[in-house]
C-alpha cells in the first residue's frame, strides 16, 4: 500500500489510498492534502498517480458518526440523552434570542439618532432660508454692508 517512508515521519500514499485510510472520496482526501499542504510527488509518466506525504499520526477511518446501514448499538435512540440535548438547544436558543434582541434594540437606537438629525437638519434648514428671505427685502446698500462683514 505505501511506497515508503518519508524523511520526517510520514508515508507516501496516492490520493486513492489516502481516501482508503480516512475513509472518504478520492476528492475530499486530495482537497484536504491540499489544504494542509502535505508534500507531493508527482512521477514522470503522463498518467501517473501523484503522491503525497502523510504524517504517521493521521487517522484511520472515521468511526465516530454511523453510516447508513451502520448496526452499532452505540447509536440507537435509547442511548442517546434526548433531554439534555433539547435542553442545551433551549438554552442555546434563548441565547440567541436574547444577541438578536440587543442587536435590534441597539438598530433601533441607531434609527432614531438618525431620524433626529435629519430633524435638526431640516430645522437648520428652514432658519437659512427664513433668514434668506428677510434679507432678499433688504435695500442694495444694506445687502452689500453686511456681505462684505460690516453689517453684521
Amino acid at each position: 500500500m505505501t511506497t515508503g517512508d518519508g524523511q520526517d515521519g510520514g508515508r507516501w500514499l496516492t490520493y486513492r489510498e489516502l481516501a482508503s485510510e480516512l475513509g472518504c472520496s478520492v476528492q475530499a482526501a486530495r482537497i484536504m492534502a491540499i489544504r494542509r499542504q502535505y508534500p507531493r510527488q508527482f512521477p514522470n509518466e503522463p498518467r501517473g498517480q501523484a503522491r503525497v506525504l502523510v504524517p504517521l499520526n493521521l487517522g484511520k477511518k472515521r468511526s465516530s458518526r454511523p453510516t447508513v446501514g451502520d448496526n452499532r448499538s452505540d447509536s440507537s435512540p435509547s442511548s442517546i440523552p434526548y433531554m439534555q440535548v433539547l435542553e442545551g438547544l433551549q438554552d442555546q436558543v434563548k441565547v440567541i434570542m436574547e444577541m438578536a434582541g440587543n442587536q435590534v434594540r441597539l438598530a433601533n437606537e441607531r434609527a432614531d439618532r438618525a431620524e433626529q438629525q435629519v430633524l435638526d437638519e431640516r430645522r437648520r434648514r428652514e432658519a437659512i432660508e427664513t433668514e434668506m428671505d428677510a434679507r432678499r427685502d433688504w435695500p442694495l446698500h444694506r445687502r452689500l454692508r453686511w456681505a462684505f462683514g460690516r453689517g453684521r
